[in-house]
């Protein structure tokens, strides 16, 4: 899935690479955690990464189903990222902390960009600023798309692609 990456220039690609550091996560490690607001733009480069969810926030209630399932978190996989993919903090998208629980399900390479490196980059490049909201955009609206599909699968079949609904 090269989404995000077919939108920018080769400067842009290679700005990324000197900008950011390699950090392997080894396979059922945690890379995100929940209700913790990461410090770094991470694009997947090999593997492949898990978001989850815990249905288990907590509680005697909660804390006996877990027991019942035999899963402590109770927690649902809600998406996948393959390499391509972005994930963290993005700078002026105004996201909040991790709501979800990002774990890698094989090893996995990321490219960590520091937030500060980011956003010093997009506020003195413009093209590079475009480049990289429009990837962003794409991204997300591909990511939007799969969410809608995953959650009303069991509900109603396949839903028509966003792209195609008229506005």
């Amino acid at each position: 899935m090269d989404i995000f990456l077919n939108q920018l220039s080769n400067s842009d690609i290679q700005w990324l690479k000197q900008n950011g550091h390699s950090q392997l996560i080894k396979s059922g490690n945690i890379a995100i955690e929940p209700a913790r607001a990461p410090d770094f733009f991470y694009l997947l480069i090999r593997g492949e990464l898990v978001g989850s969810i815990s249905q288990n926030q907590g509680g005697r209630l909660g804390q006996a189903f877990a027991a019942l399932e035999e899963d402590v978190d109770l927690e649902q996989e809600i998406v996948r990222f393959t390499p391509g993919d972005v994930l963290g903090n993005i700078p002026a998208v105004e996201l909040t902390a991790a709501a979800m629980t990002i774990r890698a399900a094989e090893n996995s390479t990321l490219l960590a960009v520091s937030c500060d490196a980011l956003r010093t980059k997009i506020e003195a490049d413009v093209g590079f600023a475009a480049r990289f909201y429009r990837a962003i955009a794409m991204l997300l609206l591909e990511r939007f798309s799969r969410l809608v599909q995953y959650f009303l699968r069991p509900k109603m079949g396949q839903a028509q692609p966003l792209q195609d609904v008229p506005l």
